[in-house]
């Protein structure tokens, strides 16, 4: 009768520990499953309009912030109007009261009395990448005409 080899546990557990290093490597080459997402209105680390975290974890720096000076938002009718964005880019609006952005076209209708604090424009790339955002009342700020101050 031959003898049968049997694996130490020492050499199991080099075997598992190989196993699960080289599920690991798969599982981040591949993004880990893991979508971009929006940040809603209740959530304590979401960045402000005007500045915020520039680095992301998941996708790397955050791309410019839109021009708000070039997007006009009409107030008679609620309709912000959108330039041509970056190459491979949509615009994305994210409403106060929603969870997740949706995507825009040239043209966007906001509901009846949008909060401009909490109504965000931004844009996105295919892969993932956001822009940093705009609020609403920065966009309506940028258009207004300063007075001069006289002495």
């Amino acid at each position: 009768m031959t003898p049968v080899r049997m694996t130490g546990p020492r050499r199991q557990r080099r075997w598992r520990t190989l196993f699960g290093a080289g599920c690991l490597v798969t599982v981040s080459a591949c993004g880990g499953g893991t979508e971009p997402r929006v940040k809603n209105d209740k959530s304590p680390d979401l960045p402000p309009a005007a500045g915020g975290v520039t680095e992301r974890s998941d996708r790397g720096q955050r791309l410019p912030a839109p021009d708000a000076a070039e997007i006009v938002y009409d107030e008679g009718d609620r309709t912000l109007r959108l330039y041509d964005p970056p190459a491979e880019t949509r615009w994305m609006v994210q409403l106060p009261n929603e969870r997740t952005a949706v995507p825009a076209g040239r043209e966007y209708k906001l509901p009846d009395g949008p909060d401009p604090d909490r109504t965000l424009v931004y844009y996105a790339r295919p892969g993932g990448q956001q822009s940093k955002v705009v609020s609403l009342r920065q966009i309506q700020r940028s258009r207004e005409v300063p007075t001069s101050h006289v002495p």
